[in-house]
């Protein structure tokens, strides 16, 4: 293998490795979605910025598949009504919305967004109610 490929390869995976860790440590320390953008732009201008195109293509659908991945296990809509949380989902973490006396006819016009489960802070969508 040429030393071009042996160095393109290698960057590939030290890139994935550190986006890795930053979704890991964005979920463990439950980071708003745009400090999380913030630092894969760090990432990715210190060790990608003069790679070739295909490289970075490469490296942006890596970070894109792990944070979608993200959402899945670690976030959820939800609703705040009265400074809590509730959600759409009848088995979820937060109790749901109809069983908790938010009235249906106000669900639509309250703030809104992604939450992480754990900690109960805001991922991302954040939309104020009406």
């Amino acid at each position: 293998m040429s030393y071009y490929w042996e160095t393109q390869l290698s960057t590939i995976s030290s890139c994935k490795s550190l986006l890795r860790n930053l979704v890991k440590r964005a979920v463990k320390n439950s980071y708003p979605q745009k400090r999380l953008i913030e630092e894969y732009n760090t990432i990715f201008r210190n060790y990608c910025g003069g790679s070739p195109r295909w490289l970075r293509n490469e490296l942006s659908g890596y970070f894109d598949g792990l944070k979608d991945a993200l959402h899945e296990p670690a976030t959820l809509f939800a609703y705040e009504y009265e400074g809590k949380l509730y959600s759409t989902h009848k088995d979820s973490v937060w109790p749901h919305y109809e069983k908790s006396g938010v009235p249906i006819n106000k669900i639509h016009k309250l703030a809104c967004g992604i939450y992480y489960k754990e900690t109960g802070i805001l991922y991302s969508g954040r939309r104020e109610g009406n």
